[in-house]
């Protein structure tokens, strides 16, 4: 139990388990003309899911440009140097 990655995977999981049981309390949610009672800690990791999801999708998206921007920059490399590139 001296590994310190075993500490902190402890301590998370507690962490987590305190802050769901403190947030186990129904909530009435409205959206348009929807209406309806949930847990609170259900609205929270479903918002942190859709955040994450987002942020992943965006950062996929910002990575394929660059990678089109890079092989856009070699392509026009060998036609100014006429030679292939060294992989």
């Amino acid at each position: 139990m001296n590994n310190p990655k075993q500490i902190f995977i402890i301590a998370i999981t507690a962490f987590m388990t305190l802050f769901a049981v403190q947030n186990m309390a129904s909530v009435q949610l409205k959206f348009l003309f929807w209406s309806f009672e949930t847990r609170r800690i259900l609205v929270i990791a479903i918002s942190f899911l859709c955040g994450y999801l987002l942020s992943s999708l965006l950062r996929q998206r910002a990575a394929h440009k660059k990678s089109i921007a890079v092989k856009e920059a070699v392509k026009e490399a060998v036609k100014e140097t006429g030679q292939e590139p060294k992989t």
